[in-house]
């Protein structure tokens, strides 16, 4: 049932409470805690540091340059936008020329962005609350390596899109996730899946019929030796061993066993001299050795549906 509303804010369904003039959608359970625990650690960092304790600066600058690039490349003026997972606002803040709503899990950023941006509710990505076809666009920004339901996170944008409307998704490019196994990560829900640009277009394409219209990456930043599409072996260890095994002592070998002198440690070393030293060289060379951290894809919901 449509009809509730809150300012310019339309719902298909009524609150439970509105806290600090934001209307609140979900009961507190132990994902939202969670996530209420992972906003708070960041805003303390901020507070104490000055700087993201998560990510790089650089790269979320790169990522929100990119993104707003693109919503100005496809998304006409005066458009109603919705930034789903709007953390802290920064993407938002200035896309002034939009209509702007945010959709977040976390009060903590919700009290902060309710500076940048004035229509804001608390809701799970899963039980978005706005009236169908409300939003000309939607953004989201690193969120859907987050959600528990994927397919039903899909549902609710698809429903809240205009026909014709755009999505812009920013997701981690091909990522390795091993630092969010349970035994590793210190939050109990973070990255939950990975992407690639295949994957996604698969996703919208494929699965929900949309139009794929652009895709740029951003971040060949060598904060991580996991992006390097470079592998050598440790100068130690099974492949040496293997390489060194007299089965091994032939001709053809000899290009593989001269690995020996130069082994993934000291591409490391040699790599960090680069971007410290000479940063132009690193800026051309890192586009063709690293895997960017970011992908940014726009697509172009159907007229009607299939």
């Amino acid at each position: 049932m449509a009809g509730f509303h809150h300012g310019t804010m339309r719902f298909e369904r009524p609150y439970l409470k509105i806290e600090n003039d934001i209307p609140v959608f979900e009961e507190n359970d132990a994902y939202i805690e969670n996530y209420d625990r992972i906003a708070s650690d960041h805003l303390e960092g901020l507070r104490r540091t000055g700087s993201n304790p998560f990510m790089s600066e650089k790269q979320i600058q790169q990522t929100i340059q990119s993104v707003q690039d693109l919503v100005r490349a496809h998304v006409a003026p005066g458009s109603r936008l919705l930034d789903v997972g709007i953390g802290l606002g920064g993407l938002m803040a200035t896309l002034t020329e939009y209509e702007r709503y945010g959709l977040e899990i976390a009060m903590p950023y919700l009290q902060e962005c309710k500076k940048l941006v004035p229509n804001l509710c608390l809701s799970r990505i899963e039980n978005a609350p706005f009236e169908s076809s409300f939003f000309d666009a939607i953004v989201t920004v690193d969120v859907l390596e987050h959600v528990l339901q994927l397919d039903r996170a899909m549902q609710q944008i698809d429903r809240m899109l205009k026909p014709g409307g755009y999505i812009i998704v920013d997701v981690p490019n091909e990522e390795r996730l091993d630092s969010y196994l349970p035994s590793e990560s210190v939050y109990d829900y973070v990255h939950v899946r990975g992407f690639s640009l295949s994957g996604l277009r698969l996703l919208f394409q494929r699965i929900w019929g949309y139009e794929y219209i652009a895709h740029q990456f951003s971040g060949w930043l060598l904060n991580s030796f996991d992006n390097l599409k470079l592998c050598i072996p440790e100068g130690t260890g099974p492949v040496q061993d293997i390489l060194n095994s007299e089965e091994a002592q032939v001709p053809e070998l000899d290009g593989l066993r001269s690995l020996r002198h130069y082994d993934q440690d000291r591409l490391s070393r040699d790599l960090v001299f680069l971007r410290d030293r000479h940063p132009d060289l690193a800026r051309k060379l890192f586009h063709h050795i690293l895997r960017p951290v970011e992908l940014t894809s726009v697509f172009r919901k159907p007229l009607s549906a299939r």
